[in-house]
């Protein structure tokens, strides 16, 4: 019967909760509650009101936060199309200069030839303009790589910093939204109980 009861009061107090967080006051019908038998008779209403409270602000929470996600998501999808871009520009540009580098050895060669270069003189030029160009190369490719990794960190950085902004934000506004509750509804309850002490005074 105990157990009934505690469930019942939890109901009417989620109920009470939720108008509460609309109105922001305490209706007469909340009040017809408050005044009621079940409600003076219980030793711990409050403890009653502040669990469903803390219930129901749990799941809002929680369902904000996964609105929240899904917007760093879209952002996320965002921020990595410019990472994209800015990686494929690098890509460009690479290419860009490996055919200038190209197009230079190839002239220079030429140039040899008709000065009447030796094979031997030719082919040391070249392998030399080889190992510049795949330093060069390899630099860019690095470049790339630290380029992208550092993208996808900064990224993932303002992401979790955003969030955790946005879950301390959500739990400060529950906090004073769970300190005004208990405070409208032991308000509540020392008026009746104020009430009573007039009335008990009176007859």
């Amino acid at each position: 019967a105990l157990c009934k009861l505690s469930i019942s009061r939890l109901r009417i107090a989620r109920a009470l909760q939720r108008k509460s967080n609309r109105s922001k006051t305490l209706t007469s019908s909340d009040r017809l509650y408050m005044n009621s038998k079940s409600f003076q008779n219980c030793s711990y209403p409050c403890i009653f009101f502040t669990l469903a409270f803390e219930a129901e602000q749990q799941q809002k929470l929680e369902e904000e936060l996964r609105a929240f996600d899904k917007q760093l998501e879209q952002e996320a999808e965002e921020e990595q199309k410019k990472n994209e871009k800015a990686i494929l520009a690098l890509n460009a540009r690479k290419e860009a200069l490996l055919k200038e580098k190209k197009s230079k050895v190839k002239q220079e060669m030429e140039k040899m030839s008709n000065q009447g270069a030796s094979k031997e003189d030719q082919e040391a030029i070249l392998k030399e303009h080889s190992k510049d160009l795949a330093k060069l190369m390899n630099k860019m490719d690095a470049d790339r790589m630290r380029m992208q990794s550092s993208l996808e960190e900064r990224l993932k950085k303002k992401r979790e910093a955003k969030r955790q902004n946005k879950v301390d934000e959500l739990k400060n506004r529950n906090e004073e939204e769970k300190r005004e509750f208990e405070e409208k509804v032991q308000s509540e309850r020392d008026r009746v109980q104020a009430e009573e002490v007039i009335a008990l005074k009176e007859t």
